[in-house]
């Protein structure tokens, strides 16, 4: 773990209000919100759900366990982007809302 970095874990994954996933999953990011991001990324890849709530809980030593919500969503935003004289091209966008 770098400097600044928390660590989260998954409470709850809900899908149009019904709770899919209680717990699990252990996240390494500077803020929550991409740590949401990631959980929403690695249930995407098996479940292709386009939009689910995420609730995380902060566990990094020493600190309060607020518990952070969020709305996380695919929008289909066609990009291509040229890296090391490659063109890569994305289809989708991860947006994230807190609530």
């Amino acid at each position: 773990m770098e400097s600044g970095d928390r660590s989260f874990t998954v409470i709850t994954i809900n899908k149009s209000g019904k709770k899919t996933r209680s717990n699990g999953g252990r996240y390494i990011s500077k803020s929550p919100s991409s740590a949401a991001r990631k959980a929403f990324s690695q249930y995407y890849r098996n479940h292709k759900t386009m939009s689910l709530e995420i609730h995380i809980k902060e566990t990094t030593q020493n600190s309060s366990g607020k518990i952070f919500k969020y709305r996380v969503s695919k929008i289909k935003d066609p990009k291509d982007i040229i890296r090391d004289k490659e063109t890569i091209h994305y289809e989708y966008t991860t947006k994230v809302k807190a609530l």
